[in-house]
């Protein structure tokens, strides 16, 4: 296998396992149990990583979403929790999801090494929401800290997506217009509107 077909077989696997905890049950319990609702608590828990930043800060790293809907989300979440503590919330939730769903994978130990040695050897250069997730501690166990490396390989992926998207003078609405056409309204947009 060239490391072309690796990208190209392990990166859809990363991108729909990475966030399989951001709205599961046990996450949305634990949302509720902070004082946020769902969304909050996914914008928060995976932006927290940035520490207490204006919602405009939260935007640049995250991507795709309308910045006025982002702000009032951002800005009203942060006045129940702290930023970095809804990170480190966020965090156990994917550890714990994966303590539920991947202690009989086989050859979870060497995914985890795997995973470890990519997030050890990937620049973090311009990868702001990467470079911050990345400084985090992780679980020790090897069931948490695999999934919690799944979410901050996709967040890798994702802060290159962005950049790549700038680069190229593609704005995020469009990009995500092209590319998931039906969740438009649930990053904030209206029909028409031009992204940021």
């Amino acid at each position: 296998m060239t490391p072309e077909e690796l990208v190209h077989d392990v990166c859809p696997r990363i991108g729909a396992l990475g966030p399989a905890y951001y709205f599961a049950p046990a996450t949305l319990e634990r949302a509720g149990e902070l004082g946020l609702d769902p969304f909050r608590f996914y914008l928060l828990g995976r932006g927290g990583v940035l520490g207490d930043v204006d919602a405009s800060v939260a935007h640049s790293a995250l991507g795709y979403f309308n910045p006025t809907m982002l702000a009032d989300l951002w800005t009203s979440a942060c006045e129940v929790l702290d930023p970095k503590v809804a990170a480190a919330e966020y965090l156990e939730c994917a550890a714990a999801h994966g303590r539920r769903h991947l202690p009989d994978v086989d050859g979870l130990d060497a995914l985890c090494a795997a995973a470890e040695a990519v997030a050890a050897a990937a620049d973090p250069m311009a990868l702001t929401l990467y470079a911050a997730a990345a400084t985090f501690p992780r679980a020790t166990d090897v069931p948490g800290r695999t999934m919690q490396l799944l979410s901050l390989l996709r967040e890798y992926r994702g802060s290159a997506h962005l950049l790549a998207l700038r680069a190229c003078g593609v704005d995020t609405k469009t990009a995500h217009h092209i590319r998931r056409p039906n969740d438009v309204a649930l990053f904030g947009w209206a029909p028409g509107e031009r992204g940021g």
